[in-house]
């Protein structure tokens, strides 16, 4: 592959994740958390997601309403 400079692909002193062809295989050679991160605590956060809502409520009298399940993008 050729650049609009002519010279050849990747261009000098770019690096392969540069390239977001090159990124999207590199994403698709990982495993393991790829929807979130390792340290992400499905728990802890509904817990918190719990009490944001429980003051939502108290604070403007109103009843939200939150999903506790996870849909991924793509669906």
């Amino acid at each position: 592959m050729t650049s609009p400079c002519g010279s050849s692909w990747p261009e000098r002193g770019r690096k392969p994740a540069d390239d977001p062809a090159e990124a999207l295989r590199a994403a698709d050679r990982l495993v393991g958390h790829l929807e979130f991160p390792d340290t992400f605590d499905l728990p802890r956060e509904l817990s918190r997601l719990s009490g944001l809502v429980e003051r939502l409520n108290s604070e403007f009298s109103r009843r939200c309403q939150i999903s506790e399940g996870i849909q991924d993008a793509g669906c």
